[in-house]
């Protein structure tokens, strides 16, 4: 079987004997054992009293032959100790290599004699079917118009698959074709202009803490009174490591959030669904198109669902505070995707902060 280099089962590991410390694999062959260890010259350290020595202009200190042989010495019991390392890593076979060539003393193969005449030789051919000998190499008769040929038989069979995540994808940069109104009349426009922007520092943890109160508060984890809310506000900040603020304009304010839902959950068109809708619905849709298959996922915030088992209204949350009209735009591309999908009859897209539901066409 075809090893990952990343599996723990089923693929061969190089691996230093330092690196294999308390490691194991159910196979241990110890390779690369023929080289002589390098030996320690030049500057010696006395481990004992943590002094270093070094010959200068070719002359050596005193204590300096006995202090390499003392050193010698203990390199040659590591070198012992590497092989034990070596040697136990196995879980169920270690495999020794027979060197047949003439080594030298002092190579890694000789440090420890392991008594290689008194194992079970491993016969190779009893470890299965034979590797399939190559096939006989002939001469290439693949032309130009043969390769063609392939490629486009290969194009025709194969199939495309995209994966389209509407909650996903980037803001495109350019302002859409055709401007989508955010206002049905002109009356509809002079009435908003009295309604002042909040005076809120927007940011993307703000936005998913708002996410996080409507989803508990949907599901019933949270009640929906001024108190439950601010508290569990100032539990999903401690959560994300964030300070909370009493001056909304200055950073996250728990009282804020909380006043953000209950105006959310206060405006008709929510009110109005609210006893039906149904936090983080799943959705998967699939689309056959000339070029190929379109898969589709994602999570839409919250669904009603109807009384014959369909999808009556697809709700889509949104924290923004001023969102522009290219943003609201491609936030009505992301809920037109969902309501395609699902066959909701309707998609309302809430913009939490200002407190507005827009209701696509």
């Amino acid at each position: 079987m075809e090893g990952r280099p990343d599996a723990e089962e089923n693929a061969i590991a190089l691996i230093t004997v330092h690196a294999a410390k308390g490691l194991e694999w159910p196979v241990v062959i110890p390779i690369n054992m023929t080289g002589t260890p390098r030996t320690e010259s030049g500057v010696m350290q006395e481990r004992r009293s943590n002094v270093f020595s070094i010959p200068v202009l070719g002359v050596e200190p005193a204590g300096y032959p006995e202090l390499r042989r003392h050193n010698d010495e203990e390199d040659g019991r590591e070198r012992v100790r590497l092989w034990y390392v070596a040697t136990t890593r196995a879980r169920d076979m270690l495999i020794l290599p027979h060197h047949t060539a003439d080594l030298p003393d002092g190579c890694w193969a000789n440090i420890v004699d392991l008594k290689l005449d008194r194992l079970v030789v491993l016969d190779p051919a009893s470890l299965g079917k034979p590797k399939i000998p190559a096939p006989d190499r002939t001469g290439n008769a693949q032309t130009r118009a043969i390769f063609a040929e392939e490629a486009a038989r290969i194009a025709q069979a194969t199939q495309k698959v995209d994966w389209v995540r509407p909650s996903r994808i980037e803001i495109e940069a350019e302002v859409p074709s055709t401007p989508i109104p955010l206002f049905e009349s002109a009356d509809d426009a002079e009435e908003a202009t009295a309604i002042p922007v909040p005076s809120v520092a927007g940011s993307s943890q703000r936005g998913i803490i708002l996410h996080k109160l409507m989803e508990e508060v949907l599901t019933g984890e949270t009640p929906s009174g001024p108190h439950d809310l601010h508290r569990r506000a100032v539990e999903l900040l401690a959560q994300l490591g964030l300070e909370p603020k009493s001056d909304p304009k200055r950073g996250i304010s728990p009282a804020e959030l909380a006043e953000t839902i209950a105006r959310t959950l206060s405006l008709p068109e929510i009110a109005q669904l609210r006893e039906r809708l149904v936090p983080e619905h799943t959705i998967f849709g699939r689309e056959s198109t000339p070029l190929g298959e379109i898969l589709i996922s994602g999570i839409a915030d919250a669904i009603a669902p109807d009384s014959d088992g369909g999808i009556e209204a697809i709700v889509d949350w949104k924290s923004d505070v001023d969102p522009d009209q290219s943003t609201i735009a491609h936030y009505f591309k992301q809920i037109e995707e969902y309501r395609r999908h699902t066959g909701a009859k309707r998609a309302l897209l809430v913009l939490m902060t200002p407190g507005r539901v827009i209701e696509t066409a």
